[in-house]
């Protein structure tokens, strides 16, 4: 993970320094400086976070749906770091060159006010002064130590915490409340059991519905009293696709299967057949998706002015989509399933059907965008109708020939 992070500082850092070295005369002593501190760069931020990650760890690790409550934080924190970016940039949108490099400055000269570090290193290297250089590496260097031998010594409770079980207390059996249902909702309440357990899989299948709803409420916000008669386009026929592709992103069904790990012979040898499992994880995607589906167009509708074509277009297509994704999705990861994995990071950050989907689901998106912008405006409506008819069409036998795959096939070669 040290190495891992490095990388991505080294990535940021570089051109950064770069940049700077080319514009401004750097002496000697300043690009030794500069190359100790590259080794440095990113061990205090990732020992700070690894503190915080560590303690909500072990904050949560009592409660029953701490994974959930993990997944939940860290969406939470990506929708704000999103949405803090975006309007500090679109505060600087109508400001001059001059105005917005002083702003910069400005935004410098705070950070290097109240965070410590940042003042060392920029004077470190700007004032070659080694004393600064000196005092960034022994903070780093000094924190990370003390977190790892404190993380040693806890490493045991905090594990134990980690595999604690709940039960209800005087828990007793009774045959008379059992619930019956169908196999197709057993299963689809298993998907959703392991789905929102997995902090993984949760927030790497979830970044599309987060987008789309964080996009579509910033636009409504930013373009409050807008002139739509000034668009050189019909918006009404771009608008569908563009909410379909931010929720098509990532679909869950393309590592639904592979997920299932060295359990996947349970599915085989229970008397169920294989529409019942295809459907179960289908619905379950579809579910992820109807938060950001509902409130994205929703929105959408009120702030817009569409047409009464437009709005049913507006429902219709992102809809229409998402079940296209949804078995697209599976049948990627019937071609390609992973069931030998360790660890959860491994099917859902590398798995081959997750970034075959991916592209894919772009791919198939981006061409009937292209589509909208350049069709003439008096065709718009009947364009949406008949991509919808060859999706619905395409979705149908879909369907058909994946219901013809036995599960005793997945996997084998």
């Amino acid at each position: 993970m040290l190495l891992e992070n490095e990388l991505y500082a080294l990535a940021i850092y570089l051109p950064a320094i770069i940049v700077y070295g080319t514009h401004a005369s750097m002496t000697a002593s300043a690009v030794f400086i500069t190359i100790l501190l590259a080794l440095l760069v990113a061990l205090f931020p990732l020992t700070v976070a690894s503190l915080l990650g560590t303690l909500l760890t072990g904050l949560f690790a009592r409660l029953k749906h701490q994974n959930l409550i993990n997944s939940i934080f860290m969406m939470l924190l990506m929708l704000a770091i999103v949405v803090g970016s975006f309007f500090l940039s679109s505060t600087q949108a109508n400001t001059n060159t001059d105005a917005y490099y002083q702003n910069l400055a400005n935004s410098f000269a705070q950070i290097n006010k109240y965070y410590f570090m940042g003042r060392w290193f920029s004077s470190a290297i700007v004032s070659s002064s080694w004393l600064d250089a000196l005092y960034f590496a022994l903070v780093s260097l000094g924190t990370y130590v003390i977190f790892v031998l404190i993380c040693t010594a806890l490493f045991v409770p905090i594990s134990q915490k980690l595999k604690g079980s709940f039960s209800k207390k005087q828990y007793h059996f009774d045959s008379k409340k059992m619930k019956r249902t169908s196999a197709v909702k057993a299963f689809l309440a298993k998907d959703l059991k392991m789905y929102l357990n997995s902090r993984s899989y949760l927030v790497n299948t979830i970044f599309g519905s987060l987008l789309a709803i964080v996009g579509v409420i910033v636009y409504a916000i930013m373009m409050k009293g807008y002139d739509y008669s000034k668009l050189t386009f019909n918006f009404e026929s771009l608008v569908p696709f563009i909410i379909g592709l931010l929720l098509t992103m990532s679909v869950t069904t393309s590592i639904s299967l592979s997920f299932e790990g060295k359990n996947w012979w349970l599915s085989l040898t229970l008397p169920v057949s294989n529409k019942t499992i295809y459907e179960s994880k289908i619905l379950m995607d579809v579910i992820v998706s109807l938060p950001g589906y509902l409130i994205s167009t929703i929105v959408l509708a009120c702030v817009m002015p569409f047409s009464i074509a437009g709005y049913i277009f507006l429902f219709l297509v992102p809809l229409i989509y998402i079940v296209f994704s949804a078995v697209v999705g599976l049948l990627i990861n019937i071609r390609y399933p992973r069931f030998d994995w360790n660890s959860e990071n491994e099917v859902v950050k590398s798995s081959s059907s997750l970034l075959f989907s991916m592209l894919l689901g772009i791919i198939d998106l981006v061409i009937p965008c292209v589509g909208a912008i350049m069709i003439p405006t008096h065709y718009n409506q009947l364009y949406l109708a008949l991509f919808m008819v060859l999706i619905i069409g395409v979705t149908i036998f879909l369907i058909h020939k994946l219901n013809k795959i036995q599960l005793n096939r997945i996997g084998s070669k």
